[in-house]
């Protein structure tokens, strides 16, 4: 070790133990080594606590408790791996720490102060997930000014949550001077990725970019834009853009209103098993919208619908009081039918 290093670690081992037996070199030698990592390590924690194994360690040990990946789900477990590495300055942490205050649930007292109290923590190190959730929640906690001052921070990383949302606010002039142009540009930044995976066929991008409010260019997307969007991914087989086209042709939004057409596509995302699509078949099917009337259909898909989610079943028992039992009887067989394991 070079003379006045200040930044010696261990000093070099002195003559007499230059002397001593080979068996107790071995074992000082052991104990020098061990006494170096412990000191590289804690050094690492200190300086660069993103960058230490042992902390991303515990990191990942909350992870594993909070998704219940190979180990029963604990988000109270992952909370106390995550504040350790978290207290330490691992940014990773305490983001994860700040969205289980901010999610609150799994035995976790919802607690938005101390959420972003440790966004904060992440954001001011970096983390662009951080950053996003101080730009976009908590309401008073974080004033405008603050959230356009992450928002923006995240957008510069390439987030496009962070820069469809600095968009929306200029566009909308929310904590900043409303500017049409800037909107375009972050809007348009924001949408490359997507653009370019739906481009390539991804459903979910697809999808994604009908349910936006503006286009490629930053402008207001209108309904044919949407409904093109719709299409491509709903043609894929994505049940949501299957439900939204019919909702298109169902309203006459960005194509010429036809109940037959949004029949369709709800029967294909009703058959998936969407809960929604299967109330909207039953209403066309019982108001005669766009299909002769049937009624028994309309029991049939309401009652699957209620095998999602028991709330709907004051409306079966409206529909019952009209039904003979001679319908009820055919409804109940087509309904036990369509549950069948299909072949």
């Amino acid at each position: 070790m070079a003379k006045g290093n200040n930044f010696a670690l261990v000093r070099k081992p002195s003559s007499a133990v230059e002397k001593t037996a080979p068996g107790a070199k071995r074992v000082l030698a052991a104990i020098v080594a061990e006494t170096i990592a412990l000191a590289e390590v804690k050094t690492l924690i200190e300086f660069s606590p993103n960058k230490s194994p042992l902390l991303e360690s515990w990191c990942q040990k909350g992870e594993s408790y909070y998704d219940g990946r190979n180990t029963p789900q604990d988000c109270v477990e992952a909370a106390k791996w995550f504040r350790m590495a978290a207290e330490k300055g691992h940014a990773k942490a305490q983001y994860w720490l700040g969205w289980l205050y901010h999610d609150g649930r799994g035995g976790i007292t919802q607690d938005w102060t101390e959420a972003a109290k440790w966004y904060r923590e992440a954001a001011s190190q970096g983390n662009a997930d951080a950053q996003y959730a101080l730009g976009i929640y908590f309401g008073d906690i974080v004033n405008d000014t603050e959230k356009v001052e992450w928002l923006r921070k995240a957008a510069e990383q390439g987030y496009s949550g962070a820069l469809l949302e600095l968009g929306r606010r200029y566009h909308d002039g929310e904590g900043v001077r409303q500017d049409y142009i800037e909107a375009g540009k972050w809007y348009r930044e924001g949408l490359k990725p997507f653009l370019e995976a739906a481009e390539k066929g991804d459903a979910e991008a697809q999808y994604f970019l009908g349910n936006c409010d503006v286009d490629s260019a930053g402008e207001l997307q209108d309904d044919v834009d949407r409904v093109k969007w719709y299409r491509k991914a709903a043609e894929q087989g994505h049940i949501e853009a299957q439900v939204a086209l019919a909702h298109q042709y169902a309203d006459g939004n960005g194509v010429s209103k036809n109940f037959a057409e949004a029949l369709r596509w709800y029967l294909k995302a009703a058959e998936n098993g969407h809960e929604w699509a299967r109330l909207y078949l039953s209403s066309l099917y019982l108001d005669g919208d766009g299909v002769e009337r049937d009624v028994i259909e309309a029991y049939k898909w309401l009652k699957l619908a209620i095998d999602q989610n028991e709330m709907w079943e004051v409306k079966l028992n409206r529909l019952l009081s009209f039904l003979t039992e001679e319908q009820i009887a055919e409804a109940e067989k087509r309904y036990r039918e369509f549950r069948l394991p299909k072949k």
